[in-house]
């Protein structure tokens, strides 16, 4: 007879006893038998085996049992270490948990070191003090305990024997690394006392229940020997007289950066170094003799490290080169420094090493980049100069110490030559001149390549609203010119671009016929497109007039007479047949319109009339029947 389970040994029966043929006894024998269930087997003596029982037996893990711990003790408030749990039939995966009453401590870092040891973690912080149970349960669910096994203790207050670093600069931020001791809880809170005064640290840490970590704000902080005081959670406190120290030396410099700039600009300080700066220390430029300048935007962002602004528009302007300023940081207590000359402003006249573009044409307006040094805020001129010639810029904008912009209009008459110097003044009259940098060159000569219109009817004016080509400089003439008659010269000129002219032309009394478009530059070179304008000359058209009718002997007023191609000085009559009946006085006359008055006389036969126009040119046109002659 054997008990069977796949993947373990058999376990044999021994002392078996044949009872009848449905009964046998048998013993066996589980030390070290795995728990679980296993399949029972009997064989005859002849060999025979009967059909097995499958999963007809089960092997149990006995109940762990609990006998002793170790240490049997601890004081309440911090984690202890079980070094040992004593028993049997402990398992892995067991858990270990201390009891009194409904309170429950489950223990951490749980080891099964063997069947009859466990080692582990309590944290003990808030239990109360007293005896406990300790127990152990297994996966399996079976459990031991061991009653009374393990004492609590009342906490101990704690108590302080060292704090690293002991000092630190008032205004400041220290961290301290090791606030050593014993009984330290977690939860506890770290305080610097002074008098009445209390410091409260940030970000404690109880690494261990004899290490704090923490951090002090300073800021403000009286200067002396502070006490450290440690109070754990359940309000006991331990306090070390004057083993900290708060120091406020005074700050001092050791450099600047940058050390020099110049004069009128604001320039950014990266790197004002030294040692025991506070936060809200003051930093100033001073000179004897001049204005205290006051730096702006002040970090200090290290008790070795400032950045700040200072304004040098407010150093005087004047004839000298360099000067050597002092620098002084004041903290917050009032203690200062002064580096005596460690920040040099300069005025130095400014240099000019380049201007784009670098050449232009006369006529034309551009904008220049001027690159050099000491360019100051204010910059009174910008010039470009040769022998008897200067042409000032405009809209100057100084970017930077080395670059400004500014407006140049290069004149008609300025001398084509690539000698032209750049000078920069700035404020103080201290100028810079370049050498030749710049050049001016020929305008290109005129062009004609339209008219728009390119007619107009003679004795009236006309308004060119388009007169297109290339090289049209500023100032310049426009003439109409036909040969054996006086040309005719443009008056409103308008250089519109380079490539467009508006102008009128008056062409009273002139030629009907094509005429020459002139144009001529100040600069003398002139361009003549043929032929390219019409003076029409076309005869008179009559189409209406109103009223139509009026009594002879009376004077009618006004009489208005519509039609095209009327001239300056054209008169309106009215006829019957080839006879003039009567000639109206002269009126107003635009191209398309007369208005006149009528007194025709009594002896005039009434009844209907033709009206006839006739241009100073003797060109005519008769309306027939258009006005009736009443009595």
């Amino acid at each position: 007879m054997r008990l069977t389970r796949s993947g373990y040994p058999d376990i044999p029966g021994t002392s078996v006893v044949f009872v009848s043929a449905n009964q046998l006894t048998s013993s066996f024998s589980l030390a070290g038998a795995a728990a679980g269930q296993y399949t029972v087997v009997v064989r005859n003596p002849d060999g025979q085996t009967g059909t097995p029982l499958t999963n007809g037996f089960t092997v149990s893990n006995a109940a762990p049992t609990v006998t002793a711990i170790s240490p049997v003790a601890a004081y309440s408030g911090v984690p202890v270490q079980i070094d040992s749990i004593t028993g049997t039939n402990f398992l892995s995966g067991a858990t270990v948990q201390l009891h009194r009453g409904t309170s429950t401590i489950t223990a951490s870092n749980v080891t099964v070191v063997s069947p009859t040891r466990i080692s582990c973690t309590a944290d003990l912080l808030g239990a109360a003090t007293g005896q406990w149970n300790v127990t152990v349960s297994n996966p399996d669910l079976q459990s031991g305990t061991g009653t009374n096994l393990f004492t609590i203790q009342p906490a101990l207050p704690p108590t302080i024997s060292s704090i690293t670093p002991n000092s630190g600069n008032r205004g400041w931020n220290v961290s301290i690394t090791n606030l050593a001791g014993a009984n330290f809880q977690q939860g506890a809170t770290v305080q610097l006392r002074r008098g009445a005064a209390t410091i409260t640290a940030t970000n404690v840490t109880v690494v261990s229940s004899s290490q704090i970590t923490c951090t002090f704000d300073l800021s403000g902080a009286a200067t002396g020997l502070w006490d450290v005081r440690v109070i754990n959670p359940d309000a006991q406190a331990g306090t070390a007289t004057g083993i900290f120290t708060v120091y406020s030396p005074a700050p001092a410099i050791s450099g600047i950066t940058p050390n020099t700039y110049v004069r009128g600009w604001p320039v950014q300080i990266s790197a004002l170094t030294g040692s025991n700066f506070q936060p809200g220390a003051t930093v100033e430029l001073r000179r004897s003799g001049s204005t205290t300048i006051t730096a702006t935007n002040v970090t200090v962002v290290s008790a070795s490290l400032i950045t700040c602004t200072f304004d040098l528009s407010a150093v005087p302007t004047g004839s000298w080169n360099t000067q050597a300023w002092d620098v002084r940081v004041t903290n917050t207590d009032t203690q200062f420094s002064t580096a005596t000359g460690i920040f040099t402003v300069t005025n130095y006249v400014p240099t000019i090493s380049q201007i784009v573009p670098n050449s232009a044409r006369r006529y034309e307006t551009f904008t220049a980049t001027v690159t050099g040094t000491g360019f100051q805020p204010g910059v009174t001129a910008v010039q470009l100069r040769r022998s008897g010639t200067t042409i000032s810029g405009s809209s100057i904008t100084v970017v930077s110490p080395t670059q400004l912009t500014c407006t140049f209009t290069i004149p008609y008459n300025a001398p084509v030559n690539t000698d032209y110097t750049v000078r920069v003044t700035n404020p103080g009259s201290r100028s810079g001149t370049s050498d030749s940098l710049f050049s001016v060159t020929a305008a290109p000569a005129p062009a004609i390549t339209g008219i728009t219109p390119a007619s107009g009817a003679r004795g009236w004016p006309v308004t060119i609203t388009n007169l297109a080509g290339s090289g049209f400089a500023p100032g310049a003439t426009v003439q109409l010119q036909r040969s054996g008659s006086t040309s005719i010269t443009g008056t409103g000129v308008t250089v519109v671009s380079p490539s467009q002219i508006t102008c009128t032309f008056n062409l009273a009394g002139v030629t009907a016929g094509t005429w020459n478009v002139y144009v001529r530059n100040t600069d003398g070179q002139s361009a003549t497109a043929s032929g390219i304008f019409t003076v029409t000359n076309a005869a008179p058209v009559v189409t209406g007039i109103n009223p139509t009718e009026g009594r002879h002997g009376t004077t009618v007023s006004p009489v208005i007479v519509s039609g095209s191609s009327f001239q300056p000085g054209a008169r309106v009559s009215l006829y019957r047949g080839a006879t003039s009946l009567y000639t109206a006085p002269a009126g107003t006359v635009t191209a398309d319109q007369i208005t006149t008055s009528f007194a025709v006389g009594s002896g005039v036969t009434p009844g209907l009339a033709d009206v006839r126009v006739t241009n100073p040119d003797g060109q005519y046109f008769t309306l027939p029947n258009a006005y009736t002659i009443l009595t």
